[in-house]
């Protein structure tokens, strides 16, 4: 610092609205979450990151991928040593998962919409806007390949996406896209989810918006109560029969809502991000899968943007809420906020 003056302050990492995806960077085990960091007050300059899930320290950030406003909303994947990022136009980028460093760039030939795993560890298939698919390999390299099911797109189905949704064991068929990007808008993030209203099943007192599960566990349905006020609900199913089923808010449950993608699955817990009037508008709140008990509830207290949610996670022992400028983990077991980034 230079007499009489004061030194710059140090520019402040905002989130980029992106739900992060697991990876395990820094070796110590835990689970660490990979996304985009935003400097706002710096040209709104955005950059890859890796986050570590025990500290919410930064392990690495990428080179500078250019302004928030030429980006938008970021779409990123992870497969074996590689992080994919669907940049500007037709252009998927791939970055090695352990430091961040750009190793190739490809052109898709129009833009990346979904990203799946590939037969090979270290390969993805990936779907364009153009309804075509790729086989992308570990060395950027592509070649045509057959096209994947979605449950997102139900007609190639013919009517059997219920029964092949039920159906999905630990390890998805070669047939069924298995997808790994964090894409939200659509679906919860890193879940099998079924949102069709012509397949969903009818259930006694909840009328059914989207069910969602792990592969080879248990289907949760994300709905609204019927008859009446459409309260927040959620109900754990065996086939058609309802295991258990409670309302999702805790208090004033008729000025409540709920978006059925802001949904997360642990191995123990389901939780649900939902909305309600007041000073901590934004709540998330995890219920036991077992029984559905309500194990905790908790105000994310996003300052600036706090209704602006765009997606939860469940990464390692943590349950990630994603805001457009803010993210925060809490634990999985207890609901304490571990650590945030941005939105302060």
């Amino acid at each position: 610092q230079v007499a009489g003056r004061t030194a710059a302050a140090e520019p402040v990492a905002a989130w980029a609205g992106d739900v992060p995806l697991a990876a395990y960077v820094d070796h110590d085990g835990a689970a660490d979450l990979v996304g985009r960091v935003r400097y706002i007050q710096d040209g709104d300059r955005v950059h890859l990151t890796a986050i570590a899930g025990a500290t919410g320290d930064p392990l690495w950030e990428s080179e500078r991928l250019g302004g928030y406003g030429e980006l938008g909303p970021g779409l990123i994947a992870i497969r074996g040593e590689l992080v994919l990022l669907a940049g500007v136009g037709d252009r998927l980028d791939g970055f090695e998962r352990a430091t961040g460093a750009r190793r190739w760039s490809l052109a898709m030939g129009d833009k990346v919409e979904t990203v799946c795993a590939g037969p090979g560890d270290d390969e993805v298939v990936v779907m364009t806007a153009d309804e075509r698919w790729w086989l992308v390999d570990a060395a950027g390299g592509k070649r045509p390949t057959t096209a994947l099911l979605r449950f997102e797109r139900p007609f190639p189905f013919r009517g059997r996406e219920l029964a092949r949704f039920r159906a999905v064991g630990s390890v998805a068929p070669p047939d069924l896209c298995q997808r790994l990007d964090n894409r939200s808008w659509d679906g919860p993030v890193g879940l099998l989810s079924l949102g069709s209203r012509a397949t969903l099943p009818r259930l006694p007192g909840v009328d059914v918006r989207r069910l969602v599960r792990r592969p080879g566990g248990m289907t949760i349905a994300i709905g609204a109560r019927t008859p009446g006020t459409p309260v927040p609900m959620l109900a754990a199913l065996d086939r058609d029969a309802v295991r258990w089923s409670i309302a999702i808010p805790s208090s004033t449950p008729l000025e409540a809502r709920a978006d059925d993608a802001h949904v997360a699955l642990s191995d123990r817990v389901v939780t649900v991000v939902y909305q309600v009037p007041g000073p901590t508008p934004v709540r998330v709140a995890a219920f036991a899968l077992a029984d559905g008990i309500r194990t905790w509830e908790a105000a994310v207290p996003a300052a600036r943007t706090s209704t602006s949610v765009t997606g939860v996670t469940a990464i390692g022992g943590l349950v990630v809420v994603t805001t457009s400028t803010g993210l925060f983990a809490f634990d999985v077991g207890t609901g304490r906020l571990r650590f945030r980034i941005g939105d302060v």
